[in-house]
């Protein structure tokens, strides 16, 4: 999954999701994203994981330098530039956790770590915390999701830009595969461990696992264990 963002000068514009690996970028309705000023089809993206390769039908700009024609190749993230308009290009697809370490500040941690399942008050608490530190984007998520706000395409679009660890505890994702008539069902009701992908449950005592991808779930299914999801993991 890609998130796309289109800037001009400092105001965000557009922000959206797209599980395709081709992409037109150009002015007319056709186009996946439209452009002002730009030509019809002004670019077609073929989306990596590590690079992104264009196709020009009109001149952009990229790291100071231009270019008319062709079928140049960027490494991913890629900004480029058209018509006075930043586009941005970045895959979202989640890493394993041990690749999406992000150090936050024990206060932070300590607002984190007070959130329950239900627990609205603290969820809002730690909303006006990250509000006060100029964190609007983070605080509204977690507003949001307080208030009973199921992961929609607006929140989605808005929790792409996200460190999966921070997800893993704010969100409450549904516990897949289980078949007990009292399974809590979802993520925020488990016991924590020592881990943050995993927690257990108080009712039928087993691992549930925070997955980024199909293989990771596959395997701890098959260890007997439970799985939820990512949002912006590949199911296959």
């Amino acid at each position: 999954m890609f998130l796309v963002e289109v800037w001009v000068e400092a105001r965000l514009e557009q922000r959206r999701l797209v599980t395709r690996r081709d992409l037109s970028v150009g002015g007319s309705d056709p186009d996946d994203v439209r452009i002002a000023g730009a030509l019809p089809a002004h670019v077609t993206v073929e989306l990596g994981a590590s690079y992104a390769t264009f196709a020009l039908n009109g001149p952009i700009e990229h790291s100071g330098t231009s270019y008319s024609g062709g079928e140049p190749m960027f490494a991913m993230p890629v900004t480029f530039h058209i018509a006075g308009h930043t586009i941005s290009l970045r895959d979202v697809t989640p890493p394993l956790f041990e690749a999406s370490y992000n150090p936050i500040s024990p206060e932070e941690a300590a607002l984190v770590d007070a959130i329950v399942t239900g627990d609205v008050a603290g969820r809002m608490v730690y909303a006006d915390w990250l509000e006060s530190r100029g964190d609007l984007e983070r605080a509204d998520i977690v507003r949001r999701l307080a208030e009973g706000d199921a992961p929609d395409q607006e929140l989605l679009v808005a929790l792409a830009p996200t460190n999966v660890r921070w997800r893993a505890r704010i969100l409450e994702p549904s516990i897949e595969h289980c078949r007990r008539g009292d399974c809590p069902k979802h993520w925020g009701a488990l016991e924590r461990t020592a881990r943050a992908d995993l927690r257990r449950c108080d009712r039928c005592t087993k691992l549930a696992l925070y997955c980024v991808s199909a293989g990771q779930a596959t395997e701890h299914e098959r260890a007997g264990g439970v799985v939820v999801f990512d949002p912006f993991a590949p199911r296959n």
